[in-house]
């Protein structure tokens, strides 16, 4: 289940690199995650030439869990997760690899989220996912515009449990 977002904070592009140093719980996930990039090495942080455009999008949620989305724009043009399980020592990460053209496959999901509410004539996954999402970007945007300032988020204490989605009726 999800219990919702307690703060967010946006580092923009100028304090990039040096967030990475000072949060200790951050770098060895970035690191994870980059290792499964399928384009080679990826030049030591102190040479990162990050685009204006490159931010940290930092999330505490209200059961403890951090989040973090780091949006390396120069860096690599790759989508890839790193995350740290309780009693386990180095962080699974994956890559997720987009299908950069037409049908665009990683679309998948979401065409058969959209196929299965038409057909059954309800939302198939609880409509709090679609207002803590947008409600996280809001007010992650919010903190960019006031120059990274934390916002706390008490209006996304917002609770849901994670649903599975019935692939039985989906042709996608």
């Amino acid at each position: 289940g999800e219990t919702g977002v307690k703060s967010v904070q946006t580092i923009p592009s100028s304090r990039l690199l040096s967030t990475l140093e000072q949060k200790v719980w951050l770098r060895p996930l970035l690191e994870a995650a980059l290792a499964t990039l399928p384009t080679g090495s990826v030049p030591a942080l102190a040479d990162w030439k990050l685009r204006d455009d490159s931010a940290i999008y930092d999330l505490e949620h209200f059961d403890g869990l951090r989040t973090a989305v780091v949006m390396a724009n120069g860096l690599v043009g790759q989508f890839c997760c790193a995350l740290k399980l309780k009693g386990r020592k180095e962080p699974l990460a994956t890559w997720f690899k987009l299908q950069e053209n037409a049908p665009f496959g990683h679309f998948a999901y979401l065409l058969r989220a959209i196929e299965q509410t038409i057909r059954q004539n309800r939302t198939v996954y609880p409509v709090e996912r679609t207002l803590l999402t947008t409600g996280i970007l809001d007010r992650v945007m919010q903190s960019h515009a006031r120059g990274g300032e934390r916002l706390e988020t008490p209006e996304l204490a917002i609770d849901r449990k994670s649903t599975r989605l019935n692939s039985s009726h989906s042709s996608v």
